[in-house]
């Protein structure tokens, strides 16, 4: 029960930033859930290596992310541009700096081994949400946004119910004792339903949002009836592509989670576990998609 609450009071909450937010407002509170996936993916990382600067590797993520964010909003292009400078120099300067500060520990190993821990914070959690926040500023940017997030949670309700009522047949039982090969095809099949669904009709969902008053007439989406509907085989493939990579960010997640002998990432939402429990599928799946969207969007635009 706790589970289903949490979901009607999150997902509706999602929905509503992701339609009528604008972009910067859009990475800002996507910044939120990423700092507090990156708080409890450091605190599993101070189980591996007491010597992991928790307060440091938060400092860089929310340097990140608020470096872009100000690049968002930015009126002036130079400001925009010197906030992502920035941002690629905090990302090849940070590493070494935490180096050099981990020098003071007594024990060399750990202060490689925290260093290490630590910087893997950006490419494991920051530069995915960054990347969400990327595909959010693509024009009609809420629907692949919203795609996104649909081969996600439909692949994780699929797998859950099939594989609980027919799996029989463990998929990877050292690191996910419960996950079947029953559910994970089906949660390919059920994505790939849900994407095919979606994006066949797109341009009646876009309609019907804007005229309902969800999507503004004239904004940063695009004119109005921007979207059509792709070649089939597009939402297909696409929604395969995206459920694989999730699946495997799901069995990295309880991977770390099983090395480090703990349940679930943190306690924050009620019968869901940590925010990093609801985002390891999405960690893998929104670069892939990232770059997925890019290649295929203009298949989507019928001008």
């Amino acid at each position: 029960m706790k589970r289903l609450l949490t979901a009607l009071i999150l997902i509706p909450i999602v929905l509503a930033i992701v339609f009528k937010a604008p972009l910067w407002i859009f990475a800002a509170v996507t910044a939120v859930f990423a700092l507090l996936a990156a708080f409890e993916f450091l605190e599993i990382a101070h189980i591996f290596d007491p010597g992991v600067p928790i307060l440091g590797g938060m400092a860089q993520a929310a340097a990140i992310f608020s470096l872009l964010t100000v690049a968002l909003r930015a009126a002036d292009e130079r400001i925009a541009i010197s906030s992502t400078a920035a941002i690629a120099v905090l990302l090849l300067l940070y590493p070494l700096i935490l180096l050099a500060w981990q020098m003071r520990l007594t024990d060399f190993r750990s202060a490689v081994m925290s260093t290490a821990l630590t910087s893997f914070v950006v490419p494991y959690i920051v530069l995915p949400f960054a990347c969400l926040i990327m595909v959010r500023s693509f024009p009609s940017g809420w629907f692949f946004v919203l795609w996104l997030f649909f081969m996600v949670w439909s692949g994780d309700i699929f797998a859950y119910y099939v594989g609980k009522t027919f799996g029989q047949r463990l998929l990877a039982p050292r690191v996910s004792p419960k996950k079947t090969w029953e559910g994970t095809i089906a949660s390919v099949v059920g994505s790939a339903l849900v994407s095919w669904l979606l994006c066949s009709n797109v341009g009646s969902i876009e309609l019907w949002l804007r005229t309902s008053g969800v999507l503004p007439g004239d904004s940063i989406f695009g004119s109005v009836a921007l979207l059509k509907s792709p070649p089939v085989w597009i939402p297909l493939v696409l929604a395969v592509v995206i459920n694989v990579v999730a699946q495997l960010g799901d069995l990295a997640e309880s991977m770390i989670k099983r090395a480090a002998n703990v349940k679930d990432s943190g306690s924050i939402l009620p019968g869901h576990g940590g925010m990093l429990d609801r985002v390891d599928a999405l960690l893998f799946a929104a670069p892939v998609g990232m770059l997925l969207f890019q290649v295929t969007r203009q298949f989507f635009y019928s001008r």
